[in-house]
């Protein structure tokens, strides 16, 4: 027999379809207010891969090109700042930014799609190279028909993207910088290839290294000026692999966190500017690049956090522009400036044009 109390056979109370409507929105806001607030967090490794833009890496390449430009200037001052080498850090960045990319789309599509990955390569620099070449062509050709012979002599290898080769056999010839745009197209060409429909994803850090080591052993060989370029992109391919895996991640961040990250900006520091007169330290100093990549990228909040002001990240984003045209720059500056100025076609060394050092290789 019931009580007539309405729980006291442990059944609910039946609402009219009103108060089950005005029931419902009462708690709905909560509800809202609830699953809005809720704080969602993600461990560094996953805000690592979740981020889709490095603007640290748009701030070294800022740096990268500052030093470039320092290293062609005509006052020999601004050599002490060994500007040559900003080359070395564009290739490092090159190296983990292209294999971070192929690392992330074979990991949200099941496949690198190299078709693909070669056309946004090719179409991101190839149109820009080929206008400064022929800006040039024509500047050369009209204002300096003097210099025609140069450019001719060298326009194949420029058009064709081998302008590596009259560089190091020490031409004087425009566009002359672009000999590591010859390097890195290469790189472009094989590693996607090499890296990820060749080798076993288990086995792709081992090619890395193995290939690091074998660049590194054939930089002191006579064919050491070819190859050792390809040690510094495969140094950053390294740290790329490194820094996808969870457990290597971890690693890298208790490297470089915190005051551990002097330590491997005091190293770059001192290879940079004094790997000169230690030739010793030379094959470490792309590795030394790579850490402070690590420090740049793994820790977002860290000490070089700087590099990721808008100025710098900006200026970033224009380097490869201002690499192709910063010669013609500058030339044109010392025309305005200085009574006897350099032409377009202006020789990069005051030593002997075979002559590359082992550390870096001249712009």
């Amino acid at each position: 027999m019931s009580s007539g109390h309405p729980f006291s056979d442990g059944a609910r109370p039946q609402l009219t379809a009103e108060q089950q409507r005005l029931a419902s929105a009462s708690r709905q806001p909560r509800l809202a207010g609830v699953l809005s607030t809720a704080p969602v967090t993600l461990g560094p490794f996953e805000r690592f891969i979740s981020r889709p833009y490095f603007a640290e890496l748009d701030g070294l390449r800022a740096i990268s090109i500052l030093l470039v430009i320092s290293f062609h200037l005509r006052d020999q001052r601004w050599r002490l700042l060994a500007g040559d080498k900003g080359v070395t850090i564009f290739f490092v960045i090159s190296g983990f930014l292209i294999t971070s990319l192929a690392i992330r789309e074979e990991r949200k599509t099941g496949r690198l799609d190299l078709k693909s990955f070669l056309l946004r390569r090719a179409f991101r620099l190839l149109p820009i190279y080929y206008v400064v070449l022929g800006a040039y062509a024509v500047a050369i050709l009209t204002l300096q028909p003097a210099k025609a012979p140069g450019l001719l002599h060298a326009l194949p290898y420029l058009a064709f993207y081998f302008q590596e080769y009259p560089h190091y056999a020490g031409w004087t010839y425009p566009l002359y910088q672009t000999w590591s745009l010859g390097i890195e197209e290469k790189f472009y060409l094989l590693w996607p290839l090499l890296a990820f429909r060749v080798a076993l994803p288990f086995s792709r850090l081992r090619l890395t290294l193995s290939a690091c080591a074998l660049f590194g052993i054939c930089a002191l060989s006579p064919i050491g000026l070819l190859v050792f370029p390809y040690f510094h992109i495969l140094v950053g391919c390294a740290l790329a692999f490194l820094s996808h895996e969870p457990v290597w991640f971890e690693r890298l961040r208790k490297l470089t966190s915190g005051h551990r990250c002097w330590v491997w900006i005091a190293g770059f520091l001192l290879v940079h500017l004094t790997g000169d007169q230690m030739p010793s330290l030379s094959l470490g100093y792309p590795v030394l690049i790579g850490m402070v990549i690590a420090s740049s990228v793994i820790e977002e909040r860290g000490i070089l956090r700087w590099l990721s002001s808008s100025a710098l990240a900006y200026l970033g984003t224009l380097s490869y522009g201002i690499y192709l045209v910063h010669l013609a720059g500058i030339s044109a500056a010392e025309r305005l400036f200085s009574s006897s100025p350099d032409s377009l076609a202006r020789s990069p060394r005051s030593r002997p044009p075979a002559v590359v050092r082992l550390g870096s290789l001249s712009c």
